[in-house]
C-alpha cells in the first residue's frame, strides 16, 4: 500500500516535484529517511524535514491501524456467523444462546492495548454448557437493587416533615410589620414638612411685622422733626415780636420824657 505525497504535512506542490525530483516518491521512503537526510535536500531546512517525516510516520502507522482494525472485525463476524446455530422458532434456543452471549463476554480475557502494530487477535468465544446457566442471578440483582433503595427513600422522607406549616402566617406577619414601617416613615415625612412650612410662615409673618414697626417709627420720626421744626419757627416769631414791643415801649418812654422835661 503507497501513500501520496500529498497526504503529508509541510509538503505543497512545490515540495512534491522538488522530493520527486530527487527520488522520493511515496510516503514510505519518507519514513525511513532521517531528518539529516533529507534536510540534505535542497530548499528543506532542518525544522521543516522534521515536521514532513514525523506526518509520514504518523500516516503510516493510521493506515496501518486501520488496515489491521478492518482484518480483526472480518474475522470475528466471520467466527460469529459460524458458531450462532439458527434459533428461529424455538424459544429455549434463543434463551440459551442469549445466555451463552454474556457467559462469553464474561470469560474473555482483558487485554492490555498495545501499538497497532503488534495489537493481538482475540479468541473466539466458546459455547459454555447449560449447567453454568444461573438464570435466577438477575432477579436476584434487581431485589436486591430495589431493596437497597427503599432505605434512601425513608431517609428523604423526614426532611418534608421539617418544613414549617405556619409559613404564611409568618410571611403575613413579615407584610404586616413592612407596612406599619412604611406608614410610620410616611407619616415621620409628613409631619417634618407641615413643621418646616409653619416655621416659614411664621419667619416671613415676622419679617413682615419687623417692616411695618419700622415704617411706623420712621413716621413719628418725621412728625416730630416737623412739630420740632414749627416750635422752632413759633419761638423766633414771638421772640420778634417781644423785641418790637420793647423797642415801642423805649421810644414812648423817651418821647414822654422829653415832653416833661
Amino acid at each position: 500500500m503507497t501513500l501520496s505525497l500529498a497526504a503529508v504535512k509541510y509538503i505543497g506542490p512545490a515540495m512534491q516535484t522538488r522530493l520527486e525530483s530527487n527520488g522520493i516518491t511515496t510516503v514510505e521512503q519518507l519514513a525511513t529517511m532521517t531528518e539529516q537526510e533529507l534536510a540534505d535536500l535542497p530548499g528543506i531546512g532542518t525544522s521543516t524535514a522534521a515536521g514532513i517525516i514525523e506526518s509520514a510516520k504518523a500516516l503510516i502507522a493510521k493506515a496501518e491501524g486501520n488496515l489491521e482494525s478492518a482484518v480483526g472485525t472480518d474475522s470475528t463476524t466471520d467466527s460469529t456467523d459460524t458458531m450462532t446455530p439458527p434459533t428461529e422458532n424455538n424459544p429455549e434456543a434463543v434463551a440459551t444462546a442469549v445466555t451463552v452471549e454474556l457467559a462469553s463476554e464474561a470469560q474473555e480475557p482483558v487485554t492490555e492495548e498495545l501499538p497497532p502494530a503488534v495489537k493481538p487477535k482475540l479468541p473466539a468465544a466458546k459455547r459454555p454448557s447449560r449447567s453454568r446457566v444461573k438464570q435466577p442471578v438477575a432477579t436476584e440483582a434487581v431485589t436486591q437493587s430495589v431493596d437497597t433503595t427503599e432505605p434512601e427513600l425513608k431517609s428523604v422522607e423526614p426532611a418534608t416533615n421539617e418544613l414549617p406549616v405556619d409559613l404564611p402566617a409568618e410571611l403575613a406577619k413579615k407584610e404586616a410589620s413592612s407596612k406599619k414601617a412604611k406608614k410610620s416613615t410616611k407619616a415621620k415625612k409628613e409631619s417634618t414638612k407641615k413643621e418646616t412650612k409653619v416655621k416659614r410662615e411664621a419667619e416671613k409673618q415676622l419679617k413682615k411685622a419687623k417692616k411695618v414697626l419700622e415704617k411706623e417709627r420712621k413716621k413719628e420720626a418725621k412728625a416730630l422733626k416737623k412739630i420740632a421744626e414749627k416750635e422752632k419757627k413759633e419761638k423766633k416769631l414771638a421772640d420778634k415780636a417781644a423785641k418790637k414791643i420793647v423797642k415801642k415801649a423805649k421810644k414812648a418812654a423817651k418821647s414822654a420824657g422829653a415832653k416833661v422835661s
